[in-house]
């Protein structure tokens, strides 16, 4: 109960009583406790993010490349991604306070070969982006990142009262050729940086400039922009069959670009080029919508529906996005979501990347099968397997008959792993009776390949018998 005293007067209080429910004060102090841990993270988020002496925030970088391009006479810019080889050693030995002090040293040692014109900014905690405007060439910025690099490899003296050896990897890309848009460009620096740490990291990349030197290359861009505008893109369907029943219980998508004057252009013409320009997420998207459309049509037509095998580029599996994207639609649709099988290339298993990891994860907690295609006898691919719980291990006939031909003993380890595991061995581009004969002698489940069924376009593959029955 509350007195209100009007004008002063306490002669005139009037009683009032005021009911507050329990409800209603958790809920204020869940708000209140929210904002307070909000702008405790935040602070923590800025510590970490502290802007180093001499250089730009990433957000004063963004907003400096953006009044850049805007004028008329700045149509192209390079960047240079900088990452620190194996930091994390570092940051585990020594602790945070001096991984932080190393990085204002480093940061310094970089501005001292950046030229006039030339900015420098912290894009991660130990990632930095050099930009470079459009009077330097690509052989310009070239140099100085191997200037750059020649910093790392003279390591540090006396730091901490230690000698540091360090390296890092850097890859130099440009606007727009390698990415239409900054955060696209720098999703392409971020490839080629796996690239080089696959490799061993201590080297410079001019992020696959060969794709894009030449006026049909081009010409060749602007013809695939045309395409996604105009949606000349069709996914086509290859029959898998169960070699127990022949029942086709899994179909294998392939994008095919329908070109109107040069007809059906492969994905081996296409893809890789898309892969740099940051056009693969795009093209992930929209292939993921064709599956779905795809899945509700066999619902209104068979009984039973296969599995659709769905291929996830390097430069995809780095994407929050495109993993939110396909969550968001097999809700949207109520899509079974272990119907869609994702295809991963052995590559993306060598990378310690961990957003490749989590988002492997997360296709997994989604509900998405896994298989792992383009396999190779590493010891180390076999664990990955086990631990991120692949449901299949996928071989094309010539790296099937590789692996037969090599040693008893490596195609028995796969086989072993297969059977103890529980796994399923998929083999596809099979041409030939011949090469059919050879895999029915081992424990593939799946087949594809011509010799069995051609690849069929969206209408064709809903005709097509799913078992013997029809």
């Amino acid at each position: 109960m509350i007195k209100l005293i009007l004008n002063g007067d306490p002669s005139k209080a009037t009683e009032v009583i005021v009911l507050i429910s329990v409800t209603e004060v958790l809920i204020t102090l869940s708000v209140l406790i929210f904002f307070r841990v909000r702008k405790i993270f935040q602070k923590e988020k800025e510590k970490k993010q502290a802007k180093v002496s001499g250089t730009l925030t990433w957000t004063e970088m963004r907003s400096l490349i953006s009044t850049y391009i805007s004028s008329p006479d700045n149509k192209k810019y390079y960047l240079a991604y900088i990452d620190m080889d194996k930091f994390s050693n570092f940051t585990t030995v020594f602790g945070a306070k001096e991984g932080f002090e190393l990085i204002h040293l480093i940061a310094e040692k970089i501005l001292t070969v950046l030229p006039r014109k030339t900015f420098l900014a912290r894009f991660k905690y130990s990632h930095f982006i050099a930009f470079f405007p459009n009077n330097y060439d690509m052989e310009d910025v070239n140099m100085i990142a191997n200037e750059i690099l020649n910093i790392f490899r003279k390591g540090l003296t006396n730091f901490s009262n230690v000698d540091i050896d360090m390296t890092s990897s850097i890859c130099v890309g440009e606007y727009p050729n390698h990415g239409r848009t900054l955060d696209l460009l720098v999703e392409s620096l971020r490839l080629g940086i796996l690239q080089l740490k696959r490799s061993g990291g201590d080297d410079v990349l001019i992020y696959s400039g060969r794709l894009i030197q030449t006026v049909r290359d081009v010409e060749y861009s602007r013809e695939l922009e045309t395409a996604i505008e105009n949606k000349e893109f069709r996914l086509y369907y290859t029959p898998a069959y169960n070699l127990t029943n022949n029942d086709v219980e899994v179909l294998i998508t392939e994008t095919r670009w329908h070109h109107p004057e040069k007809g059906i252009i492969n994905p081996q013409k296409f893809m890789n080029y898309m892969e740099e320009t940051g056009d693969i997420l795009w093209i992930g998207e929209w292939g993921f919508d064709s599956i779905v459309r795809k899945i509700l049509q066999f619902r209104d037509k068979h009984k039973n529906i296969p599995l659709f095998s769905f291929k996830v580029s390097p430069k995809q599996l780095t994407s929050e996005k495109l993993i939110s994207y396909m969550q968001k639609a097999v809700k949207r649709f109520k899509i079974d979501p272990s119907t869609i099988v994702i295809e991963i290339g052995e590559y993306a298993l060598f990378e310690k990347d961990t957003i490749i990891f989590k988002n492997i994860a997360e296709l997994k907690k989604i509900g998405f099968k896994l298989i792992v295609i383009e396999f190779s006898m590493e010891p180390r691919n076999f664990h990955i397997l086990k631990t991120l719980d692949f449901h299949a291990v996928g071989l094309d006939f010539n790296m099937f008959e590789t692996v037969l031909n090599a040693s008893e003993g490596y195609f028995k380890q796969l086989t072993d792993f297969i059977r103890e595991e529980d796994r399923i061995l998929v083999c596809t581009n099979i041409d030939t009776k011949e090469q059919a004969d050879i895999v029915t002698k081992y424990q593939v489940k799946y087949a594809s390949g011509e010799y069995y069924q051609t690849a069929l376009n969206g209408n064709d593959i809903l005709e097509l018998p799913l078992n013997r029955e029809g």
